[in-house]
């Protein structure tokens, strides 16, 4: 099966033995400094075990698997996006999520293109039929919202079905960079801005993401794309530093727009799902915008 080559199981193995190595560190700071309020730590490192089981679980199975476990991570997020600013879920926007992971499932990701803008189109017009011009553009508005997400993460699965070319993983050795890279690199954000970051990135929307950490995921990023670049994708030794930038870069931007939905909404996070992450829309922001980014570079 394509999920379980060699260069996958290593780099399956790369994530769990950092989970261990971040288990262990927590465990020793603990003992070390009594003191030390840690309690937020354990609870992110107990949900990336969590997380890193099943999205690995779900890799390794059919591909068909992964692409319905994919599926549901999307509408997990479109949930939690319609209860954060408590509007009615268009119907539409469910349909063009299946639209969209339906596209990408079949090989037909040119499809995607198309998603948003029909999706926005058909609940222009049932608002039309039914004559409710109240919340006419909130609801249109929010569609295209809706469907852009789901739409972008569509593009993991379209990841999934590309073709193996020499010395790579094929289209799950894809996926699993992008995972691993970006979520690494919102992780080292995360921790070189609470330990070094002073100036803010965008006070108005973010006020806790840092220049110095985003430097701190950016470095990451470059790092760990240039390595895995190299076990799962069978590109030029620099393809993978040059892409893990613009990963970090992508993942940013998607964390602030969901930030400022939320900053508008009045929300902290956009759920509960995940303890010490938030929600589901929380964990996979960093991948809204990078999931098409690397898709569009690759084919």
């Amino acid at each position: 099966m394509e999920a379980m080559t060699a260069p996958l199981q290593w780099a399956m193995g790369g994530v769990f033995a950092a989970l261990v190595t971040a288990s262990a560190t927590t465990s020793t700071l603990a003992r070390l400094r009594p003191g030390l309020e840690l309690s937020e730590v354990r609870l992110r490192v107990r949900s990336w075990w969590v997380m890193a089981a099943v999205f690995v679980v779900a890799l390794a199975s059919h591909r068909i698997v992964t692409i319905v476990f994919l599926a549901s991570v999307a509408v997990a997020a479109l949930w939690e996006l319609a209860k954060m600013t408590k509007a009615v879920v268009p119907p539409v926007a469910f349909l063009a999520y299946l639209a969209g992971f339906g596209a990408a499932a079949s090989g037909r990701s040119d499809f995607l293109v198309a998603v948003v803008p029909a999706a926005m189109a058909g609940t222009a017009v049932v608002l039309v039929a039914f004559d409710r011009p109240s919340g006419f553009m909130h609801r249109v508005g929010g569609t295209g919202v809706a469907a852009a997400v789901g739409v972008a993460l569509a593009h993991l699965a379209a990841l999934l079905t590309l073709p193996a070319s020499a010395g790579s993983a094929g289209g799950a050795g894809l996926l699993l960079w992008l995972v691993i890279v970006a979520q690494a690199g919102d992780v080292a954000q995360f921790l070189a801005g609470r330990a070094w970051g002073r100036r803010s990135l965008a006070p108005a929307i973010s006020p806790n993401k840092t220049v110095l950490g985003f430097v701190g995921g950016m470095v990451t990023a470059i790092g760990l794309g240039w390595g895995l670049g190299l076990l799962l994708t069978g590109h030029a030794w620099w393809w993978g530093g040059v892409l893990g930038a613009a990963v970090a870069v992508a993942g940013t931007l998607g964390d602030l727009l969901i930030s400022a939905i939320k900053r508008d909404c009045g929300v902290k996070d956009a759920g509960s799902l995940i303890p010490g992450h938030g929600g589901v829309l929380d964990r996979v922001d960093s991948l809204i915008l990078a999931a098409p980014l690397v898709f569009w570079v690759v084919v």
